[in-house]
């Protein structure tokens, strides 16, 4: 297995960010899959989530979503779209992948398709079809019970629009949450695709990864302390002239104006001109997890992902009424503001285990 970069706005691989990291991590991924040398054999296939979901609700793209679509289809390599957590109108749209247009050779559903009975599906193409009839039986496939669930949940979800539900009240999420983040620098990113939101908390106090937000120009890639080293002893995020387009390589000889060469970073590798490199503070896992205590004693259960454990998850059901969404978000701005006012972000000790849950009086939305 082999893994590749994936774009990543607030804490971009190469330190972009924007239009530009996804290009990168796609150019990347073709000139790996195309090094008879890289360490990558013809893969089986290509596997990856339209949001990711445990990495810290990251939304691929769509761009870059159709570019690997292109990158796989010219190399015979079957796109395997993960829509494990994304499926079924969670992101706004019926499967995540439709927002971009693209259409994967296989698709891995489960969770949401269940309508809460365990199910999952593969999802192929008929000419991946290699089993003869029969050969899939087993004591544990097929529960019929599931299956007809699964397909009575297909239909409620299209029949009442909750993909467009949740595109709508997701956005309203994002929007409040947007405005709550302006002035709390301890809430580095609000991202997400429908009611698939992820909230990342930072550490502001403890400064860039490079001292600073953005680099000065020709000062090199950020080292981006989040992203383990590549295969071969580089970095994704460092970017040298053989890794980019011509045009662009070709601003490596002089800077605008006429002036001097940019000078090569140590390793070898130069910086892109012009670039905006951002660095984001260091991830606050203390912090998060403080919030998800306090949001369990307002009677709100979250989720943590990213890699570090500093992303708040919201899925609310599709099913979530304009009342349930404020008192979600009451619940946990309130929470975020306890966590902040009383943990900090110095504080590396994980809080305090909730006390019991009391349900709140009817009416009561905090």
């Amino acid at each position: 297995m082999t893994r590749l970069p994936f774009p990543y706005d607030y804490r971009c691989p190469f330190g972009v960010g924007g239009e530009r990291g996804a290009e990168l991590a796609a150019h990347w991924a073709e000139k790996l899959l195309d090094d008879p040398k890289g360490g990558a054999p013809h893969p089986a296939g290509m596997i990856l989530e339209p949001v990711q979901g445990e990495g810290g609700v990251i939304p691929a793209p769509d761009g870059w979503l159709r570019r690997m679509r292109e990158i796989t289809a010219a190399r015979s390599i079957p796109l395997i779209a993960d829509e494990v957590q994304t499926g079924v109108g969670r992101t706004g749209a019926f499967w995540a992948v439709d927002h971009s247009g693209v259409e994967p050779d296989v698709m891995v559903l489960s969770k949401a398709i269940g309508g809460g009975l365990p199910l999952a599906v593969v999802v192929y193409r008929e000419d991946l079809d290699v089993w003869p009839p029969g050969a899939h039986a087993g004591t544990f496939r097929g529960n019929q019970l599931a299956m007809a669930a699964g397909a009575a949940t297909l239909a409620h979800v299209r029949q009442n629009n909750l993909a467009e539900r949740a595109a709508t009240v997701g956005g309203r999420m994002l929007e409040r949450l947007r405005r709550f983040a302006a002035g709390r620098p301890q809430v580095g990113d609000v991202r997400g695709r429908g009611l698939m939101i992820g909230v990342e908390l930072v550490a502001p106090e403890a400064g860039f990864a490079t001292g600073a937000g953005v680099a000065p120009t020709g000062a090199g890639p950020v080292a981006n302390p989040d992203h383990e080293e590549a295969p071969g002893g580089t970095t994704p995020y460092e970017v040298s002239p053989g890794e980019v387009s011509p045009y662009e390589a070709s601003r490596y000889e002089a800077s605008p104006g006429g002036g001097a060469p940019h000078e090569a970073s140590p390793g070898g590798t130069a910086p892109c001109a012009d670039a905006v490199r951002t660095a984001a503070p260091p991830a606050a896992p203390a912090l998060a997890a403080a919030v998800q205590q306090e949001c369990l004693r307002r009677g709100l259960i979250v989720e943590l992902g990213g890699r570090h454990g500093a992303v708040i998850r919201l899925l609310p059901p599709l099913t979530i009424t304009d009342e349930q969404t404020e008192a979600v978000l009451d619940r946990l701005t309130d929470a975020l503001d306890a966590s902040i006012r009383t943990a900090g972000t110095h504080s590396r000790e994980l809080p305090p285990t909730a006390a019991p849950f009391a349900p709140p009086s009817t009416g009561d939305h905090r």
